[in-house]
């Protein structure tokens, strides 16, 4: 039995004499760790693992719909960050203009508002199926 199982009974042990049984499983509980969020420990191991870069992509994948809205979200996809400048996949060719005009100054500043101000300064939107290095 591990060390801290034994110190939990103990302490259990203790407070059915003090308390008794039923007194006691309500009493436990202020001796139980407080709940971790599992994305939370997730970050903290991967964040030890994955480059920065890789970190922020992740990061910026799981809010594109909150940041583009679900419209833009169904057509484009972040693909990769290098030099402060997010490159994003677009899946139609009219979708690709029109997201280069004003639309990007827009998801530039709630790139900055929602995942930092040190994030993006660029976005390079690519054909989709196509990597950012071939452009």
């Amino acid at each position: 039995m591990g060390k801290m199982k034994k110190s939990f009974y103990n302490t259990y042990e203790v407070l059915c004499d003090w308390y008794g049984k039923n007194r006691a499983d309500t009493e436990i509980v202020a001796y139980c760790p407080r709940p971790v969020s599992v994305g939370d420990t997730a970050e903290k191991i991967l964040s030890g693992i994955l480059s920065e870069e890789t970190l922020q992509i992740m990061k910026l994948c799981e809010k594109w719909e909150l940041i583009s809205g679900r419209q833009i979200a169904a057509v484009s996809s972040p693909l990769n960050i290098k030099n402060r400048v997010v490159y994003v996949e677009v899946f139609h060719s009219a979708w690709l203009r029109e997201l280069n005009g004003p639309v990007k100054k827009q998801l530039i500043m709630k790139i900055k508002k929602i995942i930092g101000d040190g994030f993006c300064d660029d976005i390079k939107f690519v054909p989709g199926g196509r990597s950012p290095d071939e452009k």
